[in-house]
């Protein structure tokens, strides 16, 4: 049997009777059995939560619904940054394996090696191929556990969102079919289908490379023979008036992902914020670990770079065939009011890849792989393309 999808995304208030027909509409279109539903909707879908799911899966005959809330909504070619609404991708995948793990504050406190994670995960007999994850911020502390997560699942990409709202942390819920998760959920794929990830972070080199060479812990001291505050002044001092406007609370630092290139450029990086500078100390503070003898470059994130970035990264996919559907997760700093248009990011992803099945939100934080480990990001937009697994 053939793995297929279908998708809607509805701008409105909860209303049962528009559940129900999407519901009952989606299932028929699909002409197949369901094998799960990927829903993402406003905080207003969340104060109906148990009905809401329940209609869908009712209707669309859907045995499993992974969702959370987010602040704005994605479908296919389509994006909402704010406002009531819902966006659902079902799925029927009847050669791929699922599994589904939900953890919160206990699990955090008690497992703090990756052998633990993976043997919670309880996947020693299956080959997973590729995670999906829906977190809520305000519960799971994110990089420590993606420190345990990448050891226990090396090269495995792990992509997702954090759950938003449109009012501050109210309202922020991520949910498994009827039931309300306190923290995370993971959903592990094996068989037939995987996810290809695009991790697109707009933004682009500035200035020149420098190794590392003086550093503590995230506070970076000294890049070659000049202090990291000096390298960063005279980036900014070297840009015209325009440029320097656009970089006002738009430079970050970027640490390369390979040693081995002979040059530098956009996407060789990942990128993190600057948390502060300090010119007597010559200090830059990053948020990340870096390393003596690592590459940082200064970045710039604009629209235009961000822009570039996305063309740049599926027109190198764009001639493999259409994937059968996708999930998108995009920063809340991205949308309209970062591009200025509506909707750059889904109609990028259609116009290179093709119309095709997908829906998505808004995050606080995107996951994603950068060189084969798995990062959460910032003003970034990680996509999950689901393709099928070639077999020799």
């Amino acid at each position: 049997m053939e793995s297929k999808a279908v998708s809607f995304c509805f701008k409105g208030s909860y209303d049962e009777g528009v559940v129900r027909d999407t519901a009952t509409r989606l299932r028929q279109e699909l002409q197949a059995k369901a094998s799960c539903a990927f829903v993402f909707a406003s905080i207003e879908y969340a104060e109906h939560l148990e009905d809401f799911v329940e209609t869908l899966r009712l209707y669309g005959h859907i045995p499993e619904v992974f969702g959370c809330t987010g602040r704005g909504i994605i479908g296919s070619g389509v994006e909402f940054d704010e406002g009531a609404g819902f966006t659902i991708l079902l799925l029927s995948l009847p050669d791929t394996t699922l599994t589904v793990r939900s953890f919160g504050s206990a699990e955090m406190g008690e497992m703090d090696s990756p052998e633990q994670w993976k043997a919670w995960s309880k996947c020693e007999g299956q080959s997973v191929n590729s995670w999906l994850a829906l977190i809520n911020p305000l519960v799971i502390n994110i990089e420590a556990w993606l420190g345990f997560w990448n050891k226990a699942y090396p090269d495995i990409p792990c992509l997702g969102g954090l759950a938003s709202s449109n009012k501050r942390a109210d309202g922020i819920t991520v949910f498994h079919n009827e039931e309300v998760v306190e923290g995370g959920l993971l959903i592990g794929l094996a068989g037939a289908i995987l996810c290809e990830a695009v991790v697109s972070q707009g933004c682009r080199p500035i200035g020149d490379p420098f190794t590392i060479t003086q550093v503590d812990r995230n506070v970076v001291y000294q890049l070659g023979s000049k202090s990291a505050f000096e390298v960063l002044s005279n980036v900014i001092t070297g840009m015209n008036d325009e440029e320097r406007e656009t970089a006002k609370g738009n430079v970050f630092a970027g640490l390369a992902t390979s040693e081995y290139l002979d040059d530098f450029k956009q996407g060789d990086f990942l990128v993190r914020n600057i948390l502060s500078a300090d010119p007597e100390s010559g200090a830059v503070v990053i948020g990340s670990l870096p390393r003596v003898g690592q590459t940082l470059q200064y970045q710039l994130r604009d629209k235009i770079s961000a822009k570039a970035d996305m063309h740049s990264l599926l027109h190198s996919i764009h001639e493999k065939p259409k994937p059968l559907a996708s999930l998108v997760f995009s920063c809340i700093g991205r949308g309209k009011a970062f591009f200025g248009e509506t909707a750059f990011d889904a109609k990028t992803i259609s116009d290179h890849l093709g119309e095709h099945p997908s829906a998505g939100f808004f995050c606080n934080g995107e996951l994603g792989p950068v060189s084969g480990q798995n990062f959460v990001h910032g003003y970034t937009l990680t996509a999950a393309l689901f393709r099928y697994v070639k077999t020799t």
